[in-house]
């Protein structure tokens, strides 16, 4: 389960008092509790992954019989479906109907419990803008109310979605700022729900700086770390295997601290623990220890954990970054380093298949909610106009409001719309910049295995005659003109290419010529299209299509976009 799903669980638990309280919950706990408690937050939450279904039931019928408030049932309904079923887009459809409910409109506390919800489920499935946005909003209402509790929580997660989303050093200020609030908070009220949390946290933010190559700043962090596991050891009411499980994945992240930072024993020591973990013995922990097992060159066990991992998220969405981070990648570098360049070449296309999928969701969620802005100010000229039709005296003034807000909410949507299209747009080209790189990859795995070394010398001559000397920039080269240069016949061609390059000769023509494209619009910006077109060895039109097809994206806006 990924951090975030653990906080989205913690949260419905300990926040259940801000969505209302239900009468009974203390004969809930109890082995055979009355009828009228198992209608409570607390036994909903106790067998809500046990006994999913029966938890579904009962939330159901309370909202019949109206013995809980819908915004709870809302709420309980969204950590079933993401925590039991994994499944987050039903998760996502109750957290929104929570969100929208009326009756926490002007209602803080349980306002904040959602926004808490919302936050962790959009942070868990990579829609880290509309994370960021919401953890802000629910920044704002915590700090309105003096909730320090709720106001770190939504600074670690602002920290998270910072980072992602490329502002690294707001980031880390939000980090410090989240932990100094823990601090406080457990000095005052110590509690292992609070420890846990700012330990998850502080892993976060040593995974980060390690990711960065910061390995000083990351192994001074796990001093903190380690007094931080022995404190939340210290509570003799702390749930079950949560010590072991957050002790597995501290050492996960300092095997790889201490072994970039030169400290190799250190880093074996701390994998020996690990693997001693009841937590990494499970099914759930299978995958911790494959990242460090790729770093130290531990291959094979790396991949074989990669593939139960990949079993375990059969049933669950890939569709986030989690899953490629933790799972695809590590299948990737493991299969790279034994060698099995098929393999790897696998790994790398699901990994792209991946991101363009989420690249057009969000795509989608952008243009949805664009519709929404335009109904939204049709409701409102809609009202504008009917208060306008009632006050006869002043019908002059009522008309100049609606034009005035007319064109306000015109530009306002042509601005954000612009938005869209350039944070679109900058998407595509950071994945065309992934794609060539992969691609370059993939030629070198080529290059370091061949399986016929005849057929393989022959092909790299091909490839570096058609290279060097640019032949792939006439537009009359063909494989006709190919075979009589190398006097081979059209079939050995064929085979060459479908075999050394995974595609046809007029795929790979087509490859070098817009690859060749994207270099040239770098390199020369002030190029027209059509003399870029022309360098290509390709008619203006042929280029535009064939360039869309590849990259998703016209050569006009990647122009302007890498500009």
């Amino acid at each position: 389960m990924t951090i975030a799903f653990v906080m989205l669980l913690c949260t419905a638990c300990s926040q259940d008092k801000r969505v209302g309280s239900s009468a009974g919950s203390s004969a809930a706990a109890s082995a055979n509790p009355p009828s009228d408690s198992l209608y409570t937050a607390e036994y909903i939450n106790k067998i809500c992954r046990t006994k999913p279904q029966e938890a579904l039931t009962l939330l159901d019928e309370a909202e019949k019989t109206h013995k809980m408030r819908t915004v709870k049932i809302n709420v309980l309904r969204t950590m079933i479906y993401v925590n039991a079923y994994y499944d987050t887009k039903k998760g996502m459809e109750y957290a929104m109907k929570a969100y929208n409910d009326p009756s926490i409109k002007n209602d803080t506390l349980p306002r904040i419990t959602v926004t808490r919800v919302l936050t962790a489920l959009n942070y868990a499935i990579s829609r880290f803008a509309q994370a960021c946005t919401m953890a802000t909003e629910g920044s704002e209402l915590a700090h309105a109310v003096g909730d320090d509790e709720a106001l770190a929580y939504f600074y670690q997660f602002i920290a998270f979605t910072k980072y992602e989303l490329g502002d690294h050093e707001e980031s880390y200020r939000y980090f410090d700022r989240s932990i100094t609030l823990y601090r406080d908070i457990i000095d005052k009220t110590p509690h292992w729900v609070y420890v846990s949390d700012m330990l998850f946290l502080m892993l976060q933010e040593m995974k980060y700086l390690n990711g960065e190559g910061r390995y000083r700043e990351a192994l001074a962090k796990t001093a903190a770390c380690e007094e931080t596991i022995s404190r939340l050891a210290s509570f003799p009411d702390i749930a079950e295997g949560l010590l072991d499980k957050t002790t597995a994945q501290y050492l996960s992240m300092a095997c790889c601290v201490f072994y970039n930072a030169g400290s190799k024993a250190r880093a074996e020591a701390a994998y020996r623990k690990m693997l001693a973990t009841d937590y990494v013995k499970s099914d759930m922990g299978q995958n911790v220890p494959a990242l460090y097992e790729v770093l130290c060159g531990r291959y094979k066990e790396a991949l074989e954990r990669t593939v139960k991992e990949e079993e375990l998220y059969r049933n669950r969405d890939t569709l986030n970054t989690v899953y490629i981070d933790e799972v695809l990648c590590n299948g990737l570098e493991a299969c790279q380093g034994l060698g099995d360049y098929k393999r790897a070449n696998s790994y790398f296309r699901r990994i792209l298949s991946i991101k363009d999928s989420i690249n057009l969701r969000n795509q989608k969620q952008a243009a949805m909610e664009l519709s929404e802005i335009y109904e939204s100010r049709d409701k409102d000229i809609q009202l504008i106009e009917k208060d306008a039709l009632l006050l006869h005296n002043r019908i002059f003034l009522g008309v100049s409001f609606v034009i005035i807000a007319i064109a306000i909410g015109v530009i306002v949507v042509g601005i954000r719309y612009n938005r869209i299209i350039q944070r679109k747009n900058k998407a595509v080209v950071l994945n065309i910049e992934e794609k060539l790189q992969l691609m370059q990859l993939a030629e070198k795995g080529r290059a370091d295995n061949p399986q016929d070394q005849a057929e393989h010398e022959l092909f790299e001559y091909i490839d570096k005659t058609i290279r060097e000397q640019q032949l792939y920039l006439q537009s009359d080269f063909s494989r006709d003109a190919l075979c009589q240069m190398m006097n081979i016949n059209k079939t050995q061609c064929s085979t060459l290419f479908k075999k050394y390059a995974q595609c046809t000769f007029p795929s790979y023509l087509n490859r070098l010529r817009l690859n060749h494209a994207v270099v040239m619009m770098k390199e020369h910006p002030d190029y027209s299209m059509e003399a870029i077109a022309n360098e290509c060895g390709l008619e203006r039109v042929t280029f535009h299509r064939r360039f869309v097809e590849q990259f998703g994206i016209t050569p006009a806006e990647f122009k302007k976009t890498k500009l």
